[in-house]
Order: C-alpha cells, then structure tokens, then sequence
C-alpha cells in the first residue's frame, strides 16, 4: 500500500493519468519533429565524427551493410532529438512528479536529473572526443604491430562508440544518484537496501539487456565493475544513521507473523530513549524534530515506515502528543498498528516496550 502526501491527498488518480497523457504525447511529437529535423543534417554529423574516431591514414573504414547503416543514420536522429528535448523532458517531469513526491525526494530529484543532464553532456563530449579516439588508434597499432591489414567497420565502431558512451552514462547516473540521496540523508543505514536493489538492479538489467552481440562477454564484468564503484563510492552515506538509531529485527508473534517495531521520540524531549536501549531491545528507534508544524519530518517517518516494512509504531509521550492526522491516517494505510506508550522515564525503557505484543512465545531470529 503507498502512502497518501499532504501535497497530492485532495488530487484524483484519473487527474494524474490526463495530466501523464498530455505531457507524454507533447514530448513524442517533439522527439518525433525534432528527429525528422535533424535526419537533414545527420549524414555531415556522422561523417565528423567518424572522421574523429579513424585510426587509420588511408581507407580502411567501410560501411559492410547499407541497411545497418541506415538504421544507426535514424538511430543517430533520433538520440540528437532527445538531447535537443532534454530541457523540456526534465521541466515536464518535474512538474508531474513534485505533487506526489516528499520534500527531500523531489530536491533529490531535481538534483539528480540537473546535474545528471550536465554530466551526461560533458562525459559524452569527453568520451567522443578524447578517449573513444585514443581507444581506437591503440587497437589500430595493436593490429598493425602483429602484421595485420586493419578494415574497419563503420557500423561496428558507431554501435561501440555508442555502446560505451552509454556505460559511461550509467555509471554516472547511479554514482549520482547515490551520491545526492546521501546528501539529501535519504540513504541511510537502515535505508541502504532499499536503495541497493533499486539502483543496482536497474542498472544492471539496462547493461545486460543492451550489450551488443559481438560484446556478450563484457555484460558480467561491467554489472560487477558498476556494484563494487557504487559500493565504494556510497559506503560513507550506507553508514550514516540520521534519523533512525536503534535495530530493525524481524520478531514473531505467538501467531507466528512478522512484526517489525519502531519507537517515535522527538529531539526536544525531556525523557529521550537511548539509542543502546533500542539495539539491545532489537527496536527501531525515530528520532523526530516537530512533526506536527514540519511536513519534512513528517514524510521522513512515513518513508522510513513504508520502506522498511515497519507494522507496530508507537509514539513516546514526549513527542508532543498525539501524532498528527496525517500521520494516523496514512498508518492505516499501509496496516501499521499504533501501541499505547506506558512508560514514564527512561529507566522503565529498559524491559520492551512491546512486550505486551510479543508474548513468551515470540520468537526473535539472530
């Protein structure tokens, strides 16, 4: 069940869809005019840059077949239409996606799209103009120093150059997207495989599924070179805890459900829980600025809920009383179960606060 936001609660889903269609039909008729404009001046373009990408003096490049290079001719459109559209792609993409995304999410993702789009350009300028030319002329005198006649396909060397540049670009957008979500504090400790199974899976299934056939080989080695960068690179933000201290465990009722339990507190609070207490206790434990008055602080908990699974919450007393509305309502949703707090001081949060749920025949795994 997906949570219901302050900023998209009063908005019908069929309002949604008419809105997803207007802007997806205003996008295909400007990919599909742009691609039929630039089709004109498309044969100068490709002809530069395989005048960049030659390795050889002399004619050793040639097209092997006429109705493969047709198709990398529209295919070549077709990409310089998209980069032409990219200002209007992200300005229509951020206004359809800002109502039904948190505070923090639609910064992350106006982070990741603006930059990514900047870096996108810059690493396919770089990579077209340096490093795919050096690529080449190194494998040219490879074939020359081992006494081979080099002819080269220009097919193949647009569909590598092309190839590559999309790795390239893949690798950048996930770094990117790790990156800015770990600012932002959105990855987390306890957020992290969230996090893993959806950048890394797309990821790597959009690598698997567009290796060329003459490159099969390459597919497992880039999925696991893209894993172990992305592990490296965000392993200080996977650390971080924030908002969230405290152990998230799988317990299990006397019924033999899963329950996962999580204790609310605000910052400001007199009697605040130590953050030991809820590891020992295999609790997660929320740490809260003013949730009633801060819409942040409010879609953080229902972030963390919603993606950890979390289904027994309760609030203690000096988080300002009851939870918000908002915040009730949207339990129900996703079938969390609020729990009375008895506790007074600190002291008594040494026993479980859940201890009223998980009976002796609770089972805890290790």
């Amino acid at each position: 069940m997906a949570i219901l936001l302050e900023s998209d609660k009063d908005t019908r889903i069929q309002s949604h869809l008419d809105e997803l269609t207007k802007r997806t039909v205003l996008l295909f008729i400007t990919i599909v005019s742009l691609t039929l404009i630039w089709s004109f001046s498309v044969d100068e373009l490709l002809r530069d840059f395989l005048a960049m990408l030659h390795p050889c003096q002399g004619d050793c490049l040639n097209v092997y077949d006429p109705a493969q290079w047709s198709a990398i001719r529209w295919l070549s459109a077709l990409y310089l239409a998209f980069l032409s559209s990219l200002p209007l792609l992200l300005h229509h993409v951020h206004r359809f996606a800002k109502p039904g995304l948190a505070i923090q999410e639609y910064k992350a993702l106006k982070r990741c799209t603006m930059f990514g789009t900047v870096l996108l350009l810059v690493s396919f300028l770089l990579m077209t103009t340096t490093l795919l030319p050096m690529l080449f002329k190194a494998g040219h005198e490879n074939h020359l120093s081992v006494g081979l006649s080099a002819q080269y396909s220009a097919v193949e060397m647009l569909a590598i150059a092309t190839y590559l540049t999309w790795i390239f670009g893949l690798l950048l957008t996930s770094w990117l997207i790790m990156f800015t979500a770990g600012q932002l504090k959105i990855l987390t400790q306890t957020t992290a495989e969230w996090w893993r199974v959806r950048v890394y899976g797309i990821s790597s299934v959009l690598i698997l599924l567009t290796v060329p056939e003459q490159a099969q080989a390459l597919g497992v080695p880039l999925v696991a070179i893209m894993l172990l960068s992305n592990e490296f690179f965000a392993r200080p933000w996977m650390t971080q805890t924030d908002l969230v201290s405290g152990r998230i465990t799988d317990w299990f009722d006397a019924d033999g459900r899963r329950r996962r339990l999580a204790v609310i507190q605000s910052k400001e609070g007199k009697n605040r829980i130590d953050s030991n207490i809820a590891d020992d206790a295999g609790f997660s434990l929320l740490t809260v600025g003013n949730w009633h008055e801060r819409q942040v602080d409010r879609e953080r908990v229902l972030l963390f809920v919603q993606h950890q699974r979390i289904t027994d919450v309760m609030v203690h007393h000096d988080a300002g009383g009851e939870p918000p509305t908002f915040i009730k309502e949207n339990f129900e949703r996703l079938g969390i179960k609020m729990h009375t707090n008895h506790y007074k001081g600190p002291e008594q949060w040494t026993s479980h606060p859940f201890s009223a749920l998980l009976t002796e025949n609770s089972y805890q795994p290790i």
